[in-house]
């Protein structure tokens, strides 16, 4: 039996993807805690995909809210969502390629959040069926002398990446980190200001890889960020990410120079020290010198392009910090936000939802 959580909202930021939208919505409503209200946030407001999913479906939530977006931009649409989500004490982002298995998946999230008062957030491991294990593994450089290295169970190096811990018989584990595709938050740790215009600049020029990371630094001043384990949620892969380029110069750059928002968050509010510029540094060297041994071991198009971008995003991430006003001079974001939610629509009945 379904019983819904009050107070709580589930944000599911979208583009494009409706047949893998309704998928998600199909095994959400399976669940034995189902949110008070469902926020959609549609990237591509354009089109009446999403809409038309949201009307077709016989959803169990109490209510779903759709907001139009105005910027295809994943942390922009999280942000909306965080807008939308007021009044609610608790927050659940999902991916909207995500196959939830589990029918206490939420219910099994939400428990070290509800339950505790020192936790700000929770995040999920999450399975990739059909991807293999090393995908998401540094080069043999910075494995060896990276930030990575010697990391302990649960942390973060200063250029971002993680170290996952094991289980080991607990059903959740203390991590300095989350992942952007099951995050859960008590409302009131992520505030306005962890989200940062340097950040939905960043992202609005497919450069911004590592949102999850830096909402995950700002919110843990606000207290303990959890990875729930076995949750039983799974990333088929069953479409390609369309937020940010996955080869050649493009995808060189955006992985090099989002290292320097990375670090420039790093310490959340605070100032990154001598010592993360100095991780940031080593990282850009091990990272350069491991695509130059790729180059020259396999030469092909695509590594000397890939290796290409990421030297060049290395030079601009030494000498300059991603900043909003050059990045997407002109935009205000707060307005373009609060403007989506204007013409943000509760269904089933035709109403602003504010």
């Amino acid at each position: 039996m379904s019983v819904v959580k009050t107070g709580l909202a589930v944000c599911v930021p979208t583009y494009r993807r409706p047949t893998l939208l309704r998928r998600l919505l199909d095994d959400l409503s399976r669940q034995t805690v189902l949110p008070e209200q469902l926020i959609v946030v549609d990237g591509d407001a354009s089109s009446k995909d999403v809409r038309a999913v949201l009307e077709a479906g016989s959803w169990a939530f109490p209510s779903v809210c759709y907001v139009p977006s105005n910027h295809a931009n994943l942390p922009f649409q999280r942000y909306v969502g965080w807008l939308a989500a007021s009044g609610y004490p608790w927050l659940v982002y999902l991916d909207d390629d995500l196959r939830v298995r589990e029918s206490r998946c939420l219910e099994h999230l939400l428990c070290p959040l509800v339950g505790s008062r020192s936790a700000a957030a929770v995040t999920a491991s999450i399975d990739f069926p059909n991807r293999p294990d090393s995908i998401s593994r540094p080069g043999a450089f910075a494995r060896r002398f990276g930030s990575s290295h010697r990391l302990r169970a649960g942390s973060l190096s200063p250029t971002g990446f993680r170290n996952v811990p094991v289980r080991n018989g607990n059903p959740c584990s203390r991590v300095e980190w989350l992942r952007g595709g099951v995050m859960g938050f008590r409302r009131d740790a992520l505030r306005e200001t962890c989200f940062p215009d340097a950040l939905l600049a960043l992202a609005e020029r497919g450069e911004g890889l590592g949102e999850d990371t830096v909402l995950a630094r700002h919110v843990l001043s606000q207290g303990d960020l959890l990875l729930v384990h076995d949750l039983g949620v799974e990333h088929p892969d069953d479409d390609s990410t369309q937020a940010y380029a996955t080869e050649g110069f493009k995808a060189g750059y955006a992985l090099a120079y989002s290292r320097r928002l990375i670090n420039d968050n790093y310490r959340g509010f605070d100032q990154p020290t001598w010592g993360d510029r100095f991780s940031l540094g080593k990282h850009y060297l091990w990272m350069n010198l491991s695509n130059l041994v790729r180059v020259c071991r396999h030469p092909s198009r695509s590594s000397i392009s890939f290796g290409s971008g990421y030297a060049w995003a290395t030079v601009q991430g030494v000498v300059r910090k991603p900043a909003a006003e050059r990045l997407a001079p002109g935009v205000d974001w707060r307005a373009d936000a609060r403007s989506c939610l204007g013409r943000a629509v509760l269904h089933s009945e035709v109403a602003v939802c504010q």
